[in-house]
């Protein structure tokens, strides 16, 4: 399902469409509104540079964000694979004991 909703960013209304819900929208919007009025407000620069900017800051954050995303991805994976390793010695381990238990019954 297509969400539309109407949102305001510097001061100009657009018309969205989404997927996402309309909170959502809103969110993103709302977010986008504040980064360029922070420059804005630091640097009195253009719409078009403070937008310019502002874009330049979200992918700069989503950069970073990805990047220690894609570092927890890793380490999750490593963890994993050490959980594995360390199952497979338990079960060694456990064939171990009921074998020494088998031979001290005899």
């Amino acid at each position: 399902m297509m969400y539309k909703i109407k949102v305001v960013i510097d001061g100009r209304g657009y018309t969205l469409s989404s997927e996402n819900n309309d909170g959502y929208i809103e969110k993103v919007a709302e977010y986008v509104d504040a980064q360029i009025g922070q420059i804005n407000a630091a640097l009195h620069t253009s719409a078009v540079d403070s937008a310019t900017m502002a874009a330049m800051n979200i992918a700069d954050s989503y950069f970073h964000e990805k990047q220690a995303s894609q570092n927890l991805q890793r380490q999750l994976k490593e963890a994993l694979d050490e959980r594995a390793k360390l199952n497979r010695e338990i079960s060694d381990l456990k064939m171990e004991i009921f074998s020494l238990s088998q031979g001290r019954k005899k």
